[in-house]
C-alpha cells in the first residue's frame, strides 16, 4: 500500500504532502486544481516518466524548469521509499545504509521486480479519466487475448507450444546418443578387460625380479668386500715402503742437522750475564728519569710562582677606610628607610579613615550630610593626605635607589678584596712548591746520556750472546730426539706380504660382471614398472569412462522418462484447457457482474461474454449489446471489470489509481459506486468532482 506522497513543483503543486490511509483515498477539488496530476505523480514516481504519458518538460510547475515527487510504500512487511527528479531517481528500503537502485532505467526495474510490470500495473490497476470503459470497446479477439493473458489460460497454449518445441529434439538427440554410448561402453568394457590381462602377467614378471634382484646383489656385495679386502692390503704395503724410504731420508737430514748444532754449542763463547748488565740498565734508567722529572717539577713550580706573582701585582692595593664608611652608610640609610615607613603606614592608616568618614558622611536615603560631618571639609583633608602619601612613597624610592647603590658597592669592595688575599695566599703556596722542588733537584746528579747508551749496548749482546747459546743446545736436544723417534720408527713398521696384479685384475672382473647382471634386472624391473603404472593409469580412465557411460545411458533413460511425462502432460491440458479457460472467464465475469450490480443499484444484472468473445450486459432480463449502455453503465461495467482482473493478475501490490470513472453517473449512482470501491478490500486514489463521495472515504485530499 501507499504510505505518503511529496511533490515539489510538479505541474500544479509547487509543494504537496500527504500521507495515504488503507481503503479509499478521495481526491476532490475544482477544475484545474491539480487533482490528475496528484495520479500522475504516483505512476511517475513508480515507473518513470513515461507512466505519466506527457513528456518530462511538461511535469514541471510554476516554479522553473525542475520538479521533483517522493513516494514512501509498503510491501509484505518492508517499507520503501522512491524519489525522482529530472535528472536523479534512487530508491531505498527502511532499515538499509545502501540503496536498492540509483538511476531511472534501475529504479524502474527494481519496483517492477517488487510489485509486477509497468504494463500490467497500467492495465489492469489504473483507469484514467475518461478510459473505465477502455477494455470494453476493444475488438473481441484483441481482448480475449488481453484478458485471457491475465486469468492465466494463454498459458495452456503456451505450455502446448513449449512441449512442442521441446519434445521433437529431446527424443531424436536421446535415442542416437543412446546408441552411441551403448557402443563406447561394450568398446570400453572390452579394453579393460583385456588391459587386466596384461597388468596379471606384467605382475608375474615382477614378483620373479623382486626375488633375483636381492641374491645378484649380495653376491655383488660379497665380492666388493673381497676386492676392497685386497685393495687395503696392497695399499698398507706400498704405504709401508714409501714410509720406510722417508724415514731413512730423515735420518740422514736429523744426523746432519746434530752435528752442525754440536758444532755450533762448542764454538760458542761465554760473555756477560745479561740479568747482571740488565740491572745495571735499570738502575741508571731509573735516576735519570727521576733527575728529569724533578727538573719539570721544579721548572713548572717556578712559573706558576712566577705568574701569581704577576696576578697579584696586577691586582689594586685595597682601601683601608672606604669600606667601614661605605658600611656606616648603609646602616645610616636602613634606619632612615624604616622610619620613613612607619611614617607611611600611619599616613596609610589615615587615609582608610578619611574615606570610611567620606563615605559614611551622607544618609543612604536622603543623601545629606550627618551631624559633625563636612564632606567638602573632608573631601579636602583626603586630598591633603593622598598628596602627602604620594610624596611618602617618592622618598621611600629615592631612598631604595640610594641603599641598593650602597649595598652593591660594599659588595664590590668586599669581592676585590677577597680576590687579592685569595691570589696572595695561592702566591704563597707557588713560591713555596718551587723553593721545595729546587732544594730536592740539588741533591740529585744528572746521569749521562752517553753512559746509559753504553750500557745498554752491553745489554743487547750479552742478551744476543745468551740466546745463541739456547738456541744450539735447544736444537741440538731437538735433533737428538727425532734422531731417536726416526730410530724407534724403523724398528717397528709391521712385515707385510705383496698383493700381486693378477689378484686385483680377477677381483675386479668378477664385481664388474655381477654388477652388470644386477644393473640389467634393475632396468628390466624399472621397465616393467613403467608399463604396469601406465596400464594401472589406462585402466583407471577406462573405469571412469565406463562410469561416465553408465551415468549417461541412466539419464538417458531418466530422458525417456521426461519425454513420457511431457506427453501425457500434453494430453492432459489439451483435454482440459477449454473447463479451465471457462472456469476463469466465470470467476471474473462474477466478480465483475457482483460490482456492476450494487454499484447500479441492481440495474444492471450481470456482464455476460459471449462465445464469439463479445461482451454485452443483462438488463431487466434482457442481453444487450455494449454500444446500447449508457456512459454511466459503460463506467459502472469497466471499473467491475478493472476491479475483476486485478483480483486475478493476484499483484501483491493491491493499490488502485481511479480517475473521475463516475463523472457521467449522477449523485446517487456515483456514491453507490464510490461505496463498492470503498468496500473492495483495495488500496483506492479516487479522483472525483464530487463533495458527496467523501461519504464513503477514509481519508479525503481537498485542492
Amino acid at each position: 500500500m501507499l504510505i505518503e506522497i511529496e511533490l515539489k513543483n510538479f505541474q500544479k503543486h509547487l509543494h504537496l504532502f500527504y500521507p495515504f490511509s488503507e481503503g479509499l483515498n478521495l481526491i476532490v477539488g475544482q477544475n484545474w486544481s491539480g487533482k490528475s496530476s496528484l495520479l500522475r505523480a504516483v505512476r511517475v514516481a513508480l515507473f518513470g516518466v513515461s507512466a505519466g504519458k506527457v513528456k518530462a518538460e511538461g511535469l514541471t510547475g510554476p516554479d522553473g524548469p525542475s520538479w521533483w515527487v517522493g513516494l514512501s510504500f509498503q510491501l509484505k512487511g518492508r517499507e520503501f521509499f522512491v524519489e525522482r527528479s529530472p535528472r536523479k531517481a534512487l530508491l531505498t528500503e527502511a532499515g538499509r545504509e545502501t540503496p536498492l537502485a540509483s538511476g531511472h532505467s534501475a529504479v524502474t526495474a527494481e519496483i517492477e521486480s517488487l510489485i509486477g510490470s509497468a504494463s500490467a500495473f497500467l492495465t489492469f490497476q489504473v483507469a484514467l479519466q475518461g478510459e473505465a470503459d477502455t477494455l470494453l470497446t476493444l475488438g473481441a479477439a484483441k481482448l480475449a487475448a488481453h484478458i485471457e493473458s491475465v486469468i492465466g489460460s494463454d498459458v495452456v497454449d503456451r505450455v502446448l507450444e513449449r512441449i512442442r518445441t521441446v519434445r521433437a529434439p529431446l527424443a531424436a538427440v536421446n535415442e542416437a546418443q543412446t546408441v552411441e554410448w551403448s557402443g563406447r561402453l561394450l568398446e570400453a568394457q572390452t579394453q579393460h578387460a583385456e588391459k587386466l590381462s596384461e597388468m596379471g602377467e606384467l605382475y608375474e614378471q615382477i614378483c620373479n625380479l623382486a626375488r633375483h634382484i636381492p641374491a645378484a646383489g649380495a653376491l655383488l656385495a660379497a665380492q666388493q668386500v673381497e676386492l676392497a679386502s685386497l685393495m687395503q692390503q696392497a695399499n698398507a704395503y706400498a704405504q709401508r715402503e714409501r714410509e720406510l724410504v722417508q724415514l731413512a731420508t730423515r735420518k740422514g737430514e736429523l744426523v746432519e742437522a746434530l752435528l752442525v748444532a754440536q758444532t755450533r754449542l762448542a764454538c760458542s763463547s761465554k760473555g756477560e750475564d745479561p740479568a747482571q748488565v740488565f740491572t745495571e740498565l735499570q738502575s741508571l734508567s731509573e735516576a735519570k728519569q727521576r733527575y728529569d722529572t724533578l727538573r719539570a717539577q721544579c721548572d713548572t713550580a717556578q712559573q706558576a710562582a712566577e705568574s701569581a706573582q704577576a696576578q697579584l701585582d696586577a691586582l689594586p692595593k685595597p682601601d683601608q677606610d672606604a669600606l667601614p664608611q661605605l658600611r656606616n652608610e648603609v646602616i645610616r640609610r636602613e634606619a632612615a628607610l624604616q622610619e620613613l615607613q612607619q611614617e607611611a603606614a600611619v599616613s596609610e592608616a589615615g587615609l582608610a579613615a578619611h574615606r570610611k568618614m567620606l563615605a559614611d558622611s551622607n544618609c543612604p536615603t536622603c543623601h545629606r550630610p550627618f551631624d559633625g560631618h563636612d564632606p567638602a571639609q573632608l573631601a579636602t583633608e583626603l586630598e591633603q593626605l593622598e598628596e602627602h602619601a604620594f610624596e611618602l612613597m617618592q622618598r621611600r624610592n629615592e631612598l631604595l635607589t640610594a641603599l641598593e647603590g650602597y649595598r652593591e658597592a660594599v659588595q664590590g669592595l668586599e669581592q676585590r678584596d677577597a680576590r687579592r688575599q685569595d691570589a696572595w695566599l695561592r702566591w704563597q703556596d707557588l713560591s713555596k712548591a718551587a723553593h721545595d722542588a729546587a732544594s730536592a733537584l740539588s741533591q740529585l746528579s744528572e746521569v749521562d746520556s752517553a753512559t746509559l747508551e753504553a750500557v745498554t749496548a752491553r745489554y743487547q749482546e750479552a742478551s744476543a750472546a745468551s740466546a745463541a747459546l739456547l738456541h744450539a743446545r735447544s736444537v741440538a736436544e731437538g735433533c737428538e730426539q727425532a734422531l731417536a723417534q726416526v730410530e724407534l720408527q724403523l724398528a717397528t713398521l709391521p712385515t707385510l706380504d705383496p698383493v700381486s696384479e693378477a689378484q686385483l685384475t680377477e677381483a675386479k672382473q668378477a664385481c664388474s660382471r655381477s654388477e652388470q647382471e644386477l644393473n640389467r634386472a634393475k632396468l628390466e624391473d624399472a621397465t616393467l614398472r613403467e608399463r604396469y603404472a601406465a596400464l594401472t593409469e589406462a585402466l583407471g580412465r577406462l573405469s571412469n569412462e565406463i562410469a561416465s557411460l553408465q551415468e549417461k545411458l541412466a539419464e538417458a533413460s531418466k530422458t525417456k522418462v521426461k519425454i513420457a511425462l511431457l506427453d501425457r502432460l500434453a494430453k492432459y491440458l489439451r483435454a482440459n484447457r477449454d473447463r479451465f479457460t471457462e472456469h476463469a472467464w466465470n470467476s471474473v465475469l462474477e466478480f465483475a457482474s457482483a460490482f456492476a450490480s450494487e454499484a447500479s443499484g441492481g440495474e444492471i444484472e450481470a456482464l455476460i461474454r459471449t462465445e464469439e468473445g463479445k461482451f454485452c450486459y443483462r438488463e431487466g432480463g434482457v442481453v444487450r449489446d455494449i454500444e446500447l449502455a449508457s456512459g454511466m453503465q459503460t463506467s459502472i461495467l469497466g471499473v467491475g471489470l478493472k476491479l475483476a482482473l486485478a483480483a486475478a493478475v493476484n499483484s501483491p501490490f493491491s493499490v488502485l489509481l481511479f480517475d473521475e470513472v463516475s463523472a457521467a453517473a449522477s449523485e446517487e449512482n456515483a456514491l453507490r459506486m464510490t461505496q463498492e470501491l470503498a468496500a473492495s478490500g483495495s488500496q483506492i486514489l479516487l479522483v472525483s468532482h464530487r463533495d458527496s463521495d467523501a461519504a464513503a472515504a477514509a481519508s479525503v485530499i481537498h485542492l
